[in-house]
């Protein structure tokens, strides 16, 4: 039998499909064996996580079946059959990637098939390193499953992070950003998590200044309107001056709201990426039962969303250490900023990148505007727009749909894109069947032998055009788009090389202009227990925001990542437009046909079998 349980993790609690086995007289069933024939036959999210062999069911005085009793995967006695961790390594990697993604996993599950994507791999190889294990984000595309991964894993050098000074080459996000016109210097990200217990504010001040020696992106300088960035050493990063401590009043009540809005404004205010502020430290002490709030706000050049899981794992790390009064030793990145940015100026000139240009000018050439009746003036010219002039509508979808999306053969910037050439046929009036879209991707790319990202907090986006057509069915949609993404989309950084790097190309490219849709689908942070949810009045409150003159290149700009849930993970979804381009209906429709979109392509039987696991 098969049946729904919660399990937690992090604090987290996770809803994951669980089955139980009762063998017949003299069978031995093995639960890896078992699992993969259902897999051979069922979708992915019909899988259940862990198969557990029970010598009876547990049942009620009445003779039902007591679901209360069946013990959680975990908890339960090893199956005969079943292996287990074949040596300290290999335990060392079930652990990571129970942490990880909420829910146990076997010796030789794939890591894709049971709700990890590229981001949670980057994750997944840093937790591995704090035990003293080195791998790459590559080795789980390549191994996919804890046994394999233990095998190719090395122990961990004795390597130092480098807290000196240091030129970093342009990267081409960066690049990007300083051609919009209007201000950029509170262009940033935020997150708000909730603190435990016994953390001070001097353990917080420890903490931070181990993460601004580690990390170089905290130490930005940059300079020429962001064409020059430049590393500071850490004695000269004023560590007093990004921490600060705000006694908050009920964080629920009018005041308490009022409070972790002003707070946030003035923490977003303080940012001066010319002057090398890049990173503010808001630590709001409640009294009573309520938890302890912590606002970080970084300027968008120091990092993106995979950094946020770096740092968030970092600080925790570190914040623990300083309270209890132990030094505070941080694993160091592999690849510093600096090497990066000078392969990726390399790769800009390099024969394969430039092979790639007719690709990127036939993909762009077949953009057109996406608003009926608003033409160009008001649809893809949109330079006039500005940060202050958009409006923003937001969908949340169900825990049991999110959880089958998690668990589908397709990832989540795949459905995110199916998502969006559906939704316009449905809401365009005369059913369009094809879009060109901006694409994100998290541009963390193995450029030459032994580069790795995963320790390396910095602004990695690669951004590139995507060409859409919309197909009958799920299943052939899908395929579709993922085909899409082959080739020079697979990840999408030589655009951005040949756009922002290149001196004959870049003129070229940008003379075709902008995609009119901006996809980027962010991933799960769900698995960071202690962050606070987008829709959580706190976070609300505290919400910061951006350069009001700040142009905006986009028609619509849709943005969703998977978060906590009180029943488990879902995902939200919010798609922002300038007010002059969709009035407030327009752009709640189009949300709403976008959720349902995305519901239907889930839930359709054809597209859950139709693939092997996601990435």
């Amino acid at each position: 039998m098969v049946t729904v349980r919660t399990v937690e993790s992090d604090g987290t609690p996770h809803r994951s499909l669980a089955g139980y086995v009762v063998p017949g007289p003299g069978a031995q069933p093995d639960p890896v064996a078992l699992r993969s024939r259902l897999a051979e036959r069922l979708p992915a999210y019909m899988v259940p996580s862990a198969l557990v062999v029970l010598d009876r069911l547990p049942l009620t005085v009445n003779g039902k079946l007591d679901r209360a009793a069946l013990p959680a995967p975990g908890d339960a006695a090893p199956a005969p059959g079943a292996r287990a961790a074949a040596g300290p390594e290999e335990a060392t990697v079930l652990e990571a990637f129970a942490a990880v993604l909420g829910t146990a996993a076997g010796p030789d599950d794939d890591f894709f098939a049971v709700g990890g994507d590229s981001i949670l791999a980057i994750r997944l190889v840093n937790r591995i390193r704090r035990s003293g294990l080195v791998l790459g984000p590559q080795d789980v595309f390549r191994e996919r499953t804890p046994a394999a991964l233990a095998e190719v894993a090395r122990p961990a050098g004795d390597t130092r992070a480098t807290d000196g000074a240091a030129e970093v080459p342009p990267f081409p996000i960066v690049q990007r950003l300083a051609e919009l016109s209007g201000s950029h210097r509170r262009h940033n990200q935020s997150v708000l998590v909730e603190v435990g217990p016994g953390r001070s504010v001097a353990a917080l001040r420890t903490a931070v200044a181990a993460l601004v020696a580690t990390h170089e992106a905290l130490r930005l300088r940059v300079t020429e309107g962001l064409r020059e960035m430049h590393v500071r050493p850490a004695a000269e990063v004023a560590v007093d001056g990004c921490v600060h401590q705000v006694a908050l009043p009920d964080p629920h009540g009018p005041d308490g709201r009022r409070v972790l809005a002003e707070e946030s404004a003035a923490a977003t205010a303080r940012l001066d990426p010319e002057a090398g502020s890049v990173l503010q430290a808001v630590l709001f002490t409640v009294d009573g039962d309520e938890p302890d709030l912590l606002l970080l706000v970084a300027h968008h050049v120091a990092v993106d969303g995979v950094s946020w899981h770096i740092l968030l794992d970092d600080l925790d790390e570190a914040w623990t250490a300083a309270a209890a009064g132990r030094p505070v030793r941080l694993a160091p990145p592999v690849t510093s900023l600096a090497e990066y940015g000078r392969l990726l100026a390399e790769r800009a000139a390099d024969r394969a990148t430039l092979a790639e240009y007719r690709h990127w000018q036939q993909v762009l050439a077949a953009a057109t505007p996406v608003v009926p009746d608003a033409g160009t003036d008001a649809d893809t010219d949109t330079r006039r727009a500005t940060r202050s002039a958009t409006r923003t509508a937001t969908r949340v979808l169900p825990a049991d749909v999110t959880d089958r999306l998690l668990r589908s053969p397709w990832d989540g910037t795949e459905l995110s894109l199916a998502a969006t050439v559906e939704a316009w046929h449905r809401w365009s009036p005369q059913g369009r069947d094809d879009l060109v879209v901006d694409l994100e991707r998290h541009g963390r790319e193995e450029l030459a032998p032994g580069v790795d990202l995963s320790r390396t907090v910095g602004w990695f986006t690669a951004l590139f055009p995507v060409h859409l057509v919309r197909r009958e069915g799920a299943a052939a949609l899908l395929q579709d788009v993922r085909d899409r993404l082959g080739g020079p989309a697979a990840t999408g950084i030589g655009f951005g090389l040949l756009r922002y790097l290149h001196p004959q190309t870049g003129p070229r490219l940008a003379a075709l202009g902008t995609p009119p849709v901006l996809v980027n689908y962010l991933g799960r942070m769900d698995g960071v227990s202690a962050v606070v949810g987008p829709d959580d009045p706190r976070r609300i409150a505290a919400r910061t925001e951006q350069d009001p003159d700040l142009e905006v290149p986009h028609t619509c700009e849709i943005e969703a990542m998977v978060c906590r849930g009180p029943r488990g993970p879902q995902l939200h979804v919010a798609l922002t437009a300038p007010g002059a381009v969709l009035d407030a209906d327009d752009l709640d429709l189009l949300a709403r046909h976008w959720a349902e979109a995305l519901i239907d392509i889930v839930n359709d039987p054809a597209a859950a079998g139709t693939s092997g696991g996601s990435a």
